[in-house]
C-alpha cells in the first residue's frame, strides 16, 4: 500500500530536484515498503549518480527501461498529493517510521513461530536494531555509495568541536566512532573530558557517564570550569557575593546545555550503549573504561579487550560517538627518566589501541611539577593527521587553555663523545702499532 509519507517524498524529487541528493543520503530502497515507489526510488537514484536530471519525465523512462511499466498514474499522484516540497524533513522520519513499524512487525511474526535460541537473539537483535534512527548493520551498493558521497559533498560537515581549534582542525569525529582519551592520575583527563563534553552539548545531545566520581564532585568541577571560580572555594563553601552574581548571570546558558551525569558504577558496556539508546544521546564519555564491569573473560587483558571490542561495536551500530577514558601503565625509566607515554601504554589490553578511531594522551611534561604545561598528543587518528598541542591546566578552574609556548622542548645536546662519527672510531691511527690502545 502506497502511504502519504511515501507519496510526499517521491513527489518532493519529482517537483524539485534539490530535494534528490537529501532523499538518496536518508533512504535506503527498503525503506520504500510500497514495490513501485521503490521502483521510482531506484529510478531516480540511478539518474542523479550518472548526473542525469531528475524529473518526472526521466524518471518514468528509467523505470520503465529497468521494467517498472504503468507508472504514470502514481507519478501524477504522488505530484498532485505533495503539499509543499519546504516539508520534506518531517516526511522522511515518517518514512523511516512506517519502514520500522513493517519490519518490526515482520519480526515480531517470525518471532512467535522460532524456538532455536540462536534465532532469538538475531530476531531481538534486529529488533533492537530498529529502534534507533541510525540503521546499525546494512549493505549499500555501488549506487548508494555514490548518491551518498555527492549528498555528503552538499552539505557541511558535522565534525564534533572540542573547544580548542588546532585540535579541531585534526581530530574531524564524526556520530559512531570510538575515541579514547589517556593518561595518568591527577593529569587532567576528566577535567579535559568535561570540558569537551561541555563544548560539544551546545549541539549534541551528551551523557557524561561517571563510574569514578559522584554527581555533586562533577557538578562543583562544572561550575568552577563554566564561572571560573576556584574549587577550593566552592569546596569551602566561601563563594562571595560576587561569585553567586557570575553563577546566576549563567544559570540560564548553564540549563540551556543538553549534558547528563549519568551515575554509571556497575554498568557494563552493553548497558552503557542501551541506555545512551534509550536517553538518544549523540555523545557519550565514560570515565572511566578499566571501572565497566566485564562481563566475560579469563584474566583481566580478556575482560578489557571483551569492553573495548563493546563498546566499539556499540558505537559503530547506534551511530553514538563513545568517548572512553583510560588509564595508562607507566613506562620504565630510561636513563634514569621517564619517557612520554605512548599507546603501547594504554593499561591492560592492547585491543584498546586497535579498536579506537582516535587515541589522545594527556600527559604532564614534567611528570614531577604539577604546574608543567600538559602535552596533548594526537596519538592515532584513523581520518586525519597526528599533532601534538601543549595546554597550560589551571587546577583551581578545572580549566584548560592552549599553551603561550607551543615549541617542544629543546633536545638534549649530547656528549663530545657521543657525538663522534663511526667512521672516526673506526679509522685506525697510523702513528699507534696495531695491537695497542
Amino acid at each position: 500500500m502506497v502511504t502519504p509519507a511515501q507519496k510526499a517524498v517521491i513527489g518532493s524529487m519529482l517537483l524539485e530536484e534539490r530535494c534528490v541528493p537529501r532523499v538518496l543520503s536518508e533512504l535506503t530502497p527498503e525503506d520504500f515498503t510500497d514495490p513501485q515507489c521503490r521502483i521510482l526510488f531506484l529510478a531516480a537514484r540511478q539518474l542523479y549518480t550518472a548526473a542525469k536530471p531528475v524529473d518526472p519525465v526521466t524518471v518514468l523512462e528509467q523505470a520503465k527501461a529497468d521494467g517498472g511499466d504503468g507508472l504514470y498514474d502514481l507519478v501524477k499522484t504522488c505530484m498532485e498529493e505533495t503539499p509543499t516540497t519546504a516539508n520534506l524533513g518531517e516526511y522522511l522520519p515518517l518514512l523511516r517510521q512506517e519502514a520500522r513499524s513493517v519490519r518490526a512487525q515482520s519480526l515480531g511474526l517470525r518471532l512467535t513461530t522460532t524456538v532455536a535460541p540462536e534465532e532469538i537473539r538475531d530476531v531481538v537483535a534486529q529488533l533492537d536494531a530498529l529502534m534507533v534512527d541510525r540503521p546499525g548493520v546494512k549493505a549499500s551498493d555501488m549506487g548508494t555509495i555514490l548518491a551518498n558521497f555527492y549528498a555528503r559533498q552538499k552539505t557541511k560537515p558535522d565534525y564534533l568541536p572540542w573547544g580548542i581549534s588546532r585540535m579541531e582542525d585534526r581530530l574531524k569525529i564524526t556520530h559512531g566512532k570510538f575515541v579514547i582519551l589517556a593518561g595518568y592520575p591527577s593529569d587532567g583527563k576528566t577535567a579535559f573530558a568535561l570540558s569537551a563534553a561541555w563544548t560539544q552539548s551546545r549541539v549534541k545531545r551528551v551523557g557524561f557517564y561517571s563510574l569514578e566520581t559522584d554527581e555533586d564532585t562533577i557538578g562543583d568541577r562544572l561550575v568552577a570550569r563554566v564561572a571560573l571560580i576556584a574549587m577550593g572555594k566552592i569546596k569551602d563553601r566561601q563563594l562571595t557575593q560576587e561569585d553567586y552574581d557570575t553563577i546566576a548571570e549563567l544559570s540560564q546558558d548553564f540549563a540551556a546545555h543538553q549534558l547528563e551525569i549519568v551515575d554509571a558504577v556497575g554498568m557494563t558496556a552493553a548497558d552503557i550503549i542501551s541506555y545512551a539508546r534509550y536517553r538518544r544521546y549523540d555523545v557519550i564519555y565514560i570515565d572511566y573504561l578499566q571501572l565497566i564491569r566485564p562481563t566475560s573473560g579469563r584474566n583481566r587483558t580478556e575482560e578489557v579487550s571483551g569492553i573495548s571490542m563493546a563498546l566499539h561495536n556499540g558505537a559503530r551500530s547506534s551511530g553514538i560517538t563513545v568517548v572512553a577514558l583510560s588509564q595508562l601503565t607507566r613506562p620504565e625509566k630510561v636513563n634514569g627518566k621517564i619517557p612520554a607515554p605512548r599507546m603501547r601504554n594504554l593499561r591492560e589490553s592492547g585491543q584498546l589501541e586497535q579498536d579506537a578511531d582516535a587515541i589522545m594522551i594527556l600527559y604532564r611534561e614534567k611528570p614531577d611539577d604539577p604546574d608543567s604545561r600538559r602535552v596533548l598528543n594526537l596519538e592515532k587518528n584513523k581520518e586525519g593527521e597526528l599533532a601534538t598541542l601543549y595546554l597550560a591546566f589551571d587546577g583551581a578552574t578545572q580549566s584548560f587553555r592552549r599553551h603561550i609556548n607551543q615549541q617542544p622542548p629543546p633536545k638534549r645536546k649530547e656528549p663530545e663523545y657521543k657525538q663522534l662519527q663511526w667512521e672516526e672510531l673506526s679509522t685506525p691511527d697510523p702513528n699507534v702499532p696495531f695491537g695497542e690502545d
